[in-house]
């Protein structure tokens, strides 16, 4: 189980878009198990 809490504006919702995939971060990097998300296919994620 993963909480991602904040106040509201803070960012969770576009968070959770870049993780999926929905969204490019602009800058930075957001890894998954370690793994750079850009790099991983739908199927990795």
């Amino acid at each position: 189980i993963m909480v991602i809490l904040g106040a509201s504006g803070s960012g969770k919702t576009m968070t959770l878009k870049i993780i999926l995939g929905l969204y490019r971060p602009d800058s930075g990097k957001v890894f998954v198990d370690g793994e750079e998300i850009t790099t991983m296919s739908e199927e990795g994620l």
